[in-house]
């Protein structure tokens, strides 16, 4: 019976064939940008999306909470360098926070 089967599925494999393909198409996907979702999710936790947002008690500050030791590790990469009441601004903080995500990643 086992030989009998094997004899079968050979006979039948070797009927089969993949389909001829003249070319190959790959569709482009758009890239997902993790950091971004990252950052949105953050801002919502961290300062309820309020661009003027400011934690005195941890000294952070903007949308994404950001603090000063945040800043000593951009301005150490970066010319010019950035204050932390600068951060109050949406796109300075999304700019900061992007570039620790990539550098600590």
């Amino acid at each position: 019976m086992k030989m009998e089967l094997m004899i079968f599925f050979s006979i039948l494999t070797l009927s089969l064939s993949a389909p001829e393909a003249e070319s190959l198409m790959i569709e482009a996907s758009e890239p997902v940008n993790l950091f971004e979702t990252y950052f949105k999710a953050v801002c919502k936790i961290e300062s309820n999306n309020n661009p003027y947002d400011i934690h005195f008690y941890e000294g952070s500050i903007g949308i994404a909470q950001l603090r000063q030791c945040n800043l000593v590790d951009y301005n150490a990469k970066h010319v010019p360098k950035i204050h932390l009441f600068a951060c109050l601004s949406p796109e300075v903080s999304k700019k900061i926070f992007l570039w620790l995500c990539s550098f600590y990643n």
